[in-house]
């Protein structure tokens, strides 16, 4: 007996140095750990923020170059002034000319660099001069702007509270509940009994007259297998065919006319011309069946814009660009109703926060949102947005700090699906479920309205809501390369990915801005499911859900999985689909109808019930 407590209190003594001196110590190690990883996160997050204030920049500084060559054809003097009307954040400095230009300077490219100074403070403000050479004649005169820095600084410190929206809000305006990790039921959808055999018609279906994106290159000297490699690493290429000196190239994230502009200043190739498509001399009969790339002209389209030909929208523009009736609700900070780029695109809204306001976006995430929806496209200013004709509902449910209650969201919802919403992009969330907020999207599902929401920018697999809800399509970010963005959420609340790194669209008060986010990424999913319902209005919501992600390009693990969902969208393969059902349903209809009428009687049968009538 005596033993057996003797060994009991040995086992509870070694019991309590245990845990006095093993725990502290896995408790020191664990926090270095999460440290490192925040560090880490951290390093990421701040890559993402510098990336979207230097494009930002860009954005604007080639407004201004374009703006001023344009005004300059006129006279010298109406164009500064105009100018400094057009942009209250540039003032003019002076101009100044160069001498005579011999043929050899004329020819030189350098000189008609435009050249910025580093930034510089007046005032606690950052400025910095551009010096824009502009060739008239066979002199160059100097046009010399001081730009406040102001939009730059402002997507710095706005994006630092972006990128974690929902852990910001939770920490400075809601107070919130933990939510456990666990998978969510997905609705059955009816789309996958019906059109089992469906499938998206051939790629080859819709050519254009050179495939985008892709170049063929014939090379001075064949490389080896280690040179071969190394341009295509410098350049971030990818090969598709090679024969000797000859191979075609592609690159997701530049187009044809950007690929040549680099790649003929390469002294290794002997020359690089479009990957061309020739067809026959003959009267195509179908037209629809060859369809060609269009490629809009909107500024800054070619140079900025990576995310529309990533997810193929120029072939899905093939199908539909749109229709005016099919309206989608931006549920966030607002719209800037002024902006140029909406001019024509906007319905009533509703401003949730102060209803005897408009809803005029205080902020800039709303109207940054709505742009890649829907903003003018091909009207040769600014950007391109995915819909040409699809109307924007704007919503106010969020402050100038990006912050509000559930039940103002709720209400936009409600308020939206009550005017004609046919989409809901909701580019916001936490991490508390809400039985009104779910209530709300339940009503709008049942109204059906197909709901989009952003999954949120914290790097976790917590269910974030509403993106969580069954009803709600959850979307997470990718970047050019089609490899998930490090700050983008994962889990079971993602079913498909979209473009939202570095993204170029529409800011209030005339301008442009490159941002990241979930945000950024789910208007392209509701800019998706616009263009199926103006393609085929009698889809219901279930069925767009079922074809955007029926047809989204897979990526990661096969099937749906936690970092990609079913994979990222493609519009112009989610489109046909839909223009397939279109036409599958068309001839279901005609073949009922001529079953249905009365056959048309003969002379004679006519005649014989004329006699017994």
């Amino acid at each position: 007996m005596r033993l057996i407590l003797r060994i009991t209190a040995i086992t509870y003594l070694l019991f309590i140095l245990t845990i006095h001196y093993t725990t502290p110590n896995q408790r020191i190690i664990k926090q270095q750990n999460q440290k490192v990883s925040d560090r880490v996160e951290k390093k990421a997050e701040n890559q993402y923020i510098a990336q979207d204030t230097h494009l930002t920049r860009q954005i604007m500084f080639q407004q201004l170059v374009t703006d001023l060559k344009m005004q300059l054809k006129t006279n010298q003097n109406q164009a500064i002034e105009n100018i400094q009307k057009q942009y209250p954040n540039v003032h003019f400095l002076h101009t100044y000319k160069e001498q005579m230009l011999s043929f050899q300077s004329f020819m030189d490219r350098n000189l008609i660099k435009v050249k910025q100074s580093p930034i510089y403070f007046q005032n606690g403000k950052p400025f910095t001069n551009l010096d824009i050479p502009i060739r008239q004649g066979a002199r160059i005169s100097h046009y010399v702007f001081k730009i406040d820095e102001e939009l730059p600084s402002h997507i710095h410190v706005k994006q630092q509270s972006r990128m974690y929206t929902v852990t910001h809000l939770q920490n400075h305006k809601w107070e919130t509940i933990p939510t456990q990790y666990q998978p969510r039921k997905k609705l059955s959808l009816d789309i996958e009994q019906n059109l089992p055999d469906l499938k998206p018609n051939a790629e080859t279906k819709g050519i254009s007259h050179y495939i985008q994106n892709e170049v063929l290159i014939k090379f001075k000297k064949i490389p080896n297998q280690k040179e071969l490699q190394l341009f295509l690493n410098q350049y971030q290429l990818q090969l598709k065919k090679k024969q000797d000196h000859t191979m075609i190239v592609y690159c997701p994230t530049r187009s044809t006319k950007k690929l040549i502009t680099i790649l003929e200043k390469d002294s290794r190739i002997e020359y690089v011309e479009p990957h061309f498509i020739y067809l026959t001399n003959e009267l195509d009969k179908k037209p629809s069946q060859n369809r060609q790339s269009f490629i809009p002209n909107d500024r800054l389209y070619l140079d900025y814009q990576w995310n529309l030909p990533n997810i193929d929208t120029e072939q899905g523009w093939n199908f539909t660009k749109g229709n005016k009736d099919i309206i989608v609700a931006v549920v966030d900070t607002g719209v800037d109703l002024n902006h140029p780029e909406f001019q024509g695109k906007l319905v009533k809204g509703y401003n949730v926060i102060n209803p005897n306001r408009l809803p005029m976006d205080d902020d800039g995430h709303g109207t940054h949102v709505a742009g890649i929806i829907s903003a003018n496209t091909n009207n040769g200013q600014g950007i391109a947005g995915i819909t040409w004709y699809n109307k924007i509902m704007p919503i106010k449910v969020l402050d100038q700090s990006g912050a509000g209650t559930l039940f103002d969201v709720a209400q936009g919802i409600i308020w939206a699906t009550d005017h004609g919403a046919d989409v809901i992009n909701l580019s916001l969330g936490n991490y508390a479920e809400s039985k009104y907020l779910h209530d709300a999207i339940r009503y709008a599902f049942s109204k059906n309205v197909v709901l989009i929401a952003a999954t949120g920018n914290d790097n976790t697999d917590q269910l974030g809501y509403p993106a969580a809800y069954p009803e709600v399509i959850g979307v997470s970010a990718v970047d050019p390369n089609q490899q998930r963005a490090e700050f983008s959420n994962y889990g079971d609340d993602v079913d498909v990915v979209a473009p939202g790194v570095n993204i170029a669209s529409t800011y209030p008060n005339n301008r442009y801005a490159a941002l990241s986010g979930t945000s950024m990424a789910s208007p392209h999913v509701a800019a998706l499911a616009a263009l199926i319902k103006s393609d085929n209005p009698m889809l219901t919501n279930r069925e767009i859900i079922s074809i955007i992600t029926k047809t989204a390009t897979d990526l990661g693990m096969r099937g749906k999985d936690p970092y990609f969902g079913y994979g990222e969208i493609n519009i112009g393969k989610a489109v046909n689909l839909s223009n397939q059902l279109k036409q599958k349903q068309e001839k279901a209809y005609d073949t009922h109808r001529k079953r249905t009428l009365p056959k048309k009687e003969n002379f004679f049968q006519r005649l014989l019930h004329f006699f017994r009538s």
